[in-house]
């Protein structure tokens, strides 16, 4: 009912692409000031779980992309 949760370990590119939203563009960068999304290699990778505000902004947000989470 809170959102839409993606636990820790999940992976996210390092960088979004260009056409990318820029509120998702923020809140990636938010996460990462925060230090929720850490370095991986080749990836980002969450150390907790976290809530989204929608399953489309936790798509978007974690493949650094424009996203439809219900797809």
């Amino acid at each position: 009912a809170d959102g839409f949760v993606v636990l820790a370990g999940s992976e996210s590119p390092k960088q979004h692409v260009e056409s990318t939203h820029n509120y998702v563009a923020a809140l990636r960068e938010h996460l990462i000031e925060q230090g929720l999304p850490t370095d991986a290699g080749d990836q980002l990778r969450l150390i907790q779980d976290y809530t989204f505000s929608s399953p489309s902004t936790a798509a978007a947000v974690m493949l650094a992309r424009n996203a439809n989470g219900r797809i």
